[in-house]
């Protein structure tokens, strides 16, 4: 497995943060991949949100993040994050930092928190992201509330919805996927 983390650093590594969809505050376990693909709809229509993520340590993964079609990130947005887990067990609370890039002239900054509860094998998560984006016309702050579950299916597989309700001038957005661990 370490010999395709480089390959999959390269493959993800022009992905991006955009954290205010699939918010799951599970961590990865240490060398552990997980890989979400979740169709989303925002007023801007609808786009693809893929996820790759890495289990660094028992209470840090890193994660790459592709938006395609995104209208609100001008087409595609790319980035990476960092989760962080700030308190274990039921319910866990995590922070995720990273940075993200739209189209070709605006960069972003991001912050998560993450609160989730365990409800017999399955998630149900909550929080705030925050974004900091820097394009040509000024610096504007998006808000959002996001709530959602993530059911396990099968030993490896996920399904994951997640409403992310948005706030000083943040398009509202709704994603079903799924996960992949492994």
């Amino acid at each position: 497995m370490k010999r395709l983390l480089p390959l999959f650093v390269v493959l993800f590594g022009l992905s991006s943060v955009n954290a205010q969809v699939m918010n799951t505050g599970q961590l990865l376990s240490p060398g552990k991949f997980g890989l979400s693909i979740a169709p989303c709809y925002s007023s801007g229509g609808i786009f693809l949100d893929l996820n790759a993520g890495y289990g660094l340590t028992r209470s840090v993964d890193l994660n790459f993040n592709f938006d395609l079609g995104n209208e609100y990130y001008y087409g595609n947005s790319f980035g990476a994050d960092v989760e962080w887990r700030l308190i274990g067990g039921t319910p866990a609370l995590s922070l995720t930092t990273g940075a993200h890039t739209g189209g070709f002239s605006d960069i972003g900054f991001d912050a998560t928190f993450n609160l989730t509860f365990r409800i017999a094998s399955a998630y149900i998560y909550t929080g705030i992201d925050a974004d900091i984006n820097i394009v040509d016309d000024g610096t504007y702050i998006p808000v959002w509330f996001f709530i959602g579950p993530e059911i396990p299916f099968r030993r490896n597989l996920s399904f994951i919805m997640e409403a992310d309700i948005g706030f000083n001038d943040a398009p509202s957005i709704l994603a079903l996927g799924l996960g992949i661990y492994f």
